[in-house]
């Protein structure tokens, strides 16, 4: 794997002073090239967001996007931001409309060292009930996943390019993105109730479970004790495959434990 450093950081233009960054910020607001933000203190907080993260004012407002108050980043910038720090890697194992698998690396004494695998399906968004929401779920599925799997992989194994701060895809903020990642419909409706789509979302966590097998007091219980789409995700699936496993009854007494402990199952 090359060792190249592509630095994404570096932008002819500097803003070092918050006037440098409200002046450029009020440019930007009037030239109504944005539609999701009509003014300057808008454009003002997507530039200082990027800043801090070391991200060019332009690309700043075309990838980032402030939903309900939290940082989403499109996932070709987080992609930028791993590639371009110098320290991360990331390699495609897998790419299908049904999965997408990323194997993270660290740059480690001039070597790459393998910091474990990133991946989401198209059951696991079956299960946290986003097929039924974005339509482009079904029109572009490979792009889907791939936003999920980097977005997940950006949290769990680079979260020092965002300062320790939760980063996630617009699409996991209930925002729609189209087939290149970035939002397409930036009005995001907010939930009536604190959790409803979270709630939505485990309902079709369970619905889908109990259609595998599982009983619905279990599915539920499990739904209860999750705490976001892909938590509900692995513990429903982990449910499922040990009530597939095959039950081993031992019929007597004279049989050594140890035996059993020995097979490979």
């Amino acid at each position: 794997m090359s060792s190249e450093i592509v630095n994404i950081k570096s932008s002819p233009l500097e803003l070092k002073t918050v006037d440098e960054i409200y002046k450029v910020s009020d440019i930007l607001a009037k030239s109504g090239m944005f539609g999701d933000v009509q003014s300057a203190a808008k454009c003002f907080v997507k530039v200082l967001a990027g800043k801090e993260l070391g991200i060019p004012a332009f690309a700043s407002m075309t990838g980032i996007h402030l939903i309900q108050g939290k940082p989403a980043l499109s996932a070709n910038l987080m992609a930028a931001l791993i590639k371009g720090s110098g320290k991360y890697r990331y390699k495609k194992i897998k790419h299908t409309p049904e999965i997408c698998e990323l194997e993270f690396f660290e740059l480690w004494q001039n070597n790459w060292e393998s910091l474990g695998i990133s991946s989401f399906s198209k059951d696991d968004a079956q299960v946290a009930g986003l097929l039924a929401g974005n339509p482009n779920w079904k029109k572009y599925p490979k792009n889907m996943l791939f936003a999920r799997a980097i977005s997940n992989g950006f949290r769990e194994f680079c979260p020092d390019l965002a300062l320790g701060a939760p980063i996630y895809n617009p699409d996991e903020l209930g925002a729609e993105i189209g087939e290149s990642g970035n939002v397409v419909d930036v009005e995001v409706s907010l939930p009536s109730k604190p959790q409803s789509v979270l709630s939505e979302r485990k309902q079709a966590g369970i619905t889908w479970a109990v259609t595998q097998g599982l009983p619905q007091s279990e599915a539920e219980q499990i739904a209860q004790q999750a705490t976001s789409e892909k938590e509900l995700a692995d513990l429903l699936k982990k449910a499922i495959d040990a009530r597939q496993k095959p039950v081993i009854e031992v019929r007597s007494e004279n049989i050594d434990p140890g035996e059993l402990l020995s097979e490979d199952f």
